[in-house]
């Protein structure tokens, strides 16, 4: 092991060059490999903390052109799409709407910006788990209620 370290290095000293380009295309190899594993990692593990995560699901719009290609894709759909899908759809158990907006409050003359408000319908309770929630299914019944986060 002694004689094949020290012809390693030997051999390193007098390729420094070609030494340089070995070790450093190596250190690089190994580092695209803990960021594509991290990232997947993460990619994986979005959203697991929901109860039933892996039946959860999100519908997306897609357009395509004449030609069969993909030009416009969006993460949301019209909010009638709900209704028709859980009546065609047998194995639908729950489906919830959300809609994000900004919206302005006004209090005692005071105008307040609110961002990232999210509007859904009451079945949001059943298919998501949110820690902190109290397990009662009334919960965005009535009309104008609210669920405010920390």
């Amino acid at each position: 092991m002694k004689r094949f370290l020290t012809g390693m290095f030997r051999n390193m000293k007098r390729n420094l060059l070609f030494s340089v380009i070995n070790l450093s295309g190596l250190v690089l190899g190994f580092v695209c490999i803990i960021i594509i594993a991290l990232w997947i990692k993460n990619e994986l593990g979005y959203d697991n903390f929901h109860a039933n995560s892996h039946d959860i699901y999100r519908v997306h719009r897609y357009f395509y052109d004449p030609n069969g290609a993909e030009n416009l894709h969006l993460p949301e759909v019209a909010p009638i799409i709900a209704p028709l899908m859980e009546k065609e759809l047998s194995e639908i158990t729950h489906i919830g709407r959300t809609f994000f907006t900004n919206i302005v409050f006004t209090s005692n003359n005071q105008k307040i910006h609110e961002t990232n408000l999210c509007f859904a319908d009451p079945e949001i309770i059943k298919i998501f788990t949110f820690e902190g929630l109290p397990a009662d299914t009334s919960l965005l019944t009535r009309p104008l209620t609210v669920i405010i986060s920390v």
